[in-house]
C-alpha cells in the first residue's frame, strides 16, 4: 500500500513537470507582439510596433481605450493603416517605427493609454490577447543616453577619409608611406641644407697687399691743400 501511494505521487510529480516544461516550450517558440513609446534621443516621440517572440505573429490587431492624439499639425495617428487594418504577418524581430509627436507643448493628462493587440501564432488554435499601458509619463524629466548607431558611424568614417586625402602621394591614389629610413634621411638633407653656407655666383674678391706701418701712416697722414699763386687772379 505505501510502495501503491509512492508510486501515485511519483507519477503526479513527473506530470506536472512534463507539462511544466511543456507549457516554457511553447512559451519560448510562440510569437509576442508589443506596442510602446519609443524616444531615441531627442524630444521626439515615436511609435514602435514589433514581434520579440521567436516565430510568425499573423492577423495583428490593435484597439484603444481612447483615440490617440498627436499635437503636430496634420499628423493624424489613428488614420495610419497599421492601425486601422493591422499587421497580416509580423515576423519575429521585426521593428516598425513611426512618427507620433513631440514633447514639446504636450499636456501630460495625454500621457497614458491602453492598448489591447490580439494576434494569432502558428501551431496555437487560440489567438493570444496582450493588454499593454502607454504611458508618456515615465519618460519625462528623464535625460536620455545618445547611443551612436550606423548613421554616426557613416559620418565619423566620411571625416576619416576626407581628412585622408591630405596624406595621399603625389600624383597617386594611394597613401604617402614614409618609412624611419626616408625619415631620417629627409632630416638629415633638411639640416645638411640649412647649415651649409650661402654660395654666391660673384667670384671672391682678391685680398688686400700688405702695407708697412710707414706706409699706413702717410696714407692716414692729412693732405693740406697748396696756398693760392699770388700772381692768379
Amino acid at each position: 500500500m505505501l510502495t501503491a501511494l509512492v508510486l501515485l505521487i511519483a507519477a503526479i510529480a513527473a506530470g506536472l513537470q512534463l507539462s511544466e516544461a511543456r507549457r516554457l516550450r511553447r512559451a519560448q517558440v510562440r510569437p509576442f507582439v508589443v506596442m510602446e513609446f519609443h524616444l531615441p534621443y531627442s524630444s521626439f516621440i515615436y511609435l514602435r510596433f514589433s514581434n520579440l517572440g521567436a516565430t510568425m505573429a499573423r492577423n495583428v490587431r490593435f484597439t484603444f481605450d481612447r483615440p490617440l492624439a498627436s499635437n503636430v499639425p496634420n499628423v493624424k495617428v489613428m488614420d495610419l493603416q497599421i492601425l486601422k487594418s493591422g499587421i497580416e504577418s509580423l515576423p519575429p524581430g521585426r521593428v516598425i517605427d513611426t512618427f507620433f509627436d513631440n514633447f514639446i507643448g504636450r499636456d501630460e493628462k495625454e500621457d497614458r493609454y491602453v492598448v489591447t493587440i490580439t494576434y494569432r501564432g502558428d501551431g496555437y488554435r487560440k489567438p493570444f490577447k496582450e493588454r499593454m499601458d502607454l504611458d508618456l509619463g515615465l519618460y519625462r524629466n528623464t535625460s536620455p543616453i545618445r547611443l551612436k548607431g550606423l548613421h554616426e558611424m557613416h559620418a565619423e568614417l566620411a571625416t576619416i577619409a576626407k581628412a585622408l586625402e591630405h596624406f595621399k602621394a603625389s600624383g597617386g591614389d594611394g597613401l604617402l608611406a614614409v618609412s624611419p629610413e626616408d625619415l631620417a634621411e629627409r632630416e638629415a638633407a633638411w639640416r645638411a641644407h640649412f647649415s651649409a653656407p650661402a654660395q654666391t655666383d660673384a667670384a671672391p674678391a682678391a685680398p688686400e697687399p700688405k702695407r708697412s706701418k710707414r706706409s699706413r701712416r702717410h696714407a692716414a697722414r692729412k693732405v693740406e691743400p697748396a696756398p693760392p699763386d699770388p700772381g692768379v687772379t
